[in-house]
Formats: structure tokens, C-alpha cells, sequence
């Protein structure tokens, strides 16, 4: 069975924790979903949401902004594993 799955907050929930100093990665974490867990259960199609609670930020579009970058960064990280596409087009 092939897994879609239209909304996701990890790579927000990897922001939030960075930014109180952890070092959370993309690729494999404690969260429910990283690109492990993805190619293990034959995920076609993840979209990672950048989520934002308004009411704990002054600067909304910058947060976004730097939480687009992270998962810009984390998906270049992680073009080595076999079989995977980067630009999100295959996990």
C-alpha cells in the first residue's frame, strides 16, 4: 500500500526544537514522520507543512521563511539515499 499523506508538522515541531537548542534531522528523529520512516512504509507522496501558532511570534513571515530554508537544507542533506529524489518528486 502506498501512504499520501497531505499535511505534516515535522519540519515545524524540527524548528521549534532547534530553536531551544536541540538538533533534530529530516532523515531520522523521534517524531511520527522523517524520510526513514517514509521509505519504510512506501510513502508516495509527504507534504511538510510550515506551521506557524501566530500568537507566539512578532515576525509570522520571517519564521515561515526560515522554516521553508530548513527544509530546503535538510532535503539537500539527504540526496545520497538510493532511490530517492531530493525535489520531492520520489521518497
Amino acid at each position: 500500500m502506498k501512504i499520501t499523506d497531505m499535511h505534516c508538522d515535522t519540519i515545524s515541531r524540527i524548528y521549534q526544537e532547534r530553536r531551544q537548542g536541540k538538533h533534530p534531522v529530516l532523515r531520522s528523529n523521534s517524531f511520527q514522520t522523517d524520510l526513514e520512516k517514509m521509505k519504510q512504509a512506501g510513502y508516495l507522496l509527504q507534504n511538510f507543512a510550515m506551521f506557524l501558532d501566530i500568537g507566539q511570534t512578532s515576525v509570522p513571515y520571517q519564521n515561515c521563511k526560515e522554516q521553508i530554508r530548513l527544509f530546503l537544507e535538510e532535503m539537500e542533506k539527504n540526496q545520497d539515499r538510493p532511490g530517492d529524489e531530493a525535489s520531492g518528486r520520489r521518497v
